[in-house]
């Protein structure tokens, strides 16, 4: 008796979640709008408005003034143009790094205080006066008694 030997059926594997393991949920976009962008651009024409380690070098970065978190932040004025920062690698670097000197300069907001960015005065070219950043892309002078 001769054994007949067919050949093995192959049918594409299924990958399978574990019951366990929680479906993946996608991922969400927590940055500036493309409109508010275009009005950070236009406030600082493009170029770094901390200037702390650069000389007004073509900002590539926009820096959140207060942090989102991790996962994001469910405040809507965290992604408007006051609490937008067009700046350059070197000086996002020093702001980062360098967390209570730039929260004396208004460059972060603190998380813990109650303050929204447009609350909190900014410095935005090194020497000059701090002000006020407005959702509307502009700034201002603040009042004295703010």
């Amino acid at each position: 008796m001769s054994l007949r030997r067919t050949p093995l059926k192959r049918a594409p594997m299924k990958r399978t979640r574990s019951k366990n393991q929680p479906a993946r949920k996608r991922q969400r976009d927590t940055g500036f709008p493309e409109s508010v962008k275009k009005l950070i651009h236009e406030r600082s024409g493009r170029r770094c408005e901390v200037r702390q380690v650069c000389h007004g070098d073509a900002a590539v970065q926009i820096h959140h003034r207060r942090p989102r978190g991790a996962g994001g932040s469910s405040l809507a004025w965290v992604n408007q143009a006051a609490n937008g920062l067009d700046v350059c690698s070197p000086c996002h670097l020093r702001i980062e790094s360098a967390r209570e000197f730039s929260e004396a300069h208004g460059w972060l907001v603190s998380m813990n205080k109650k303050l929204r960015s447009d609350e909190v005065p900014v410095l935005l070219i090194h020497d000059a006066e701090p002000v006020l950043l407005s959702d509307d892309g502009s700034f201002h002078r603040p009042i004295k008694g703010d």
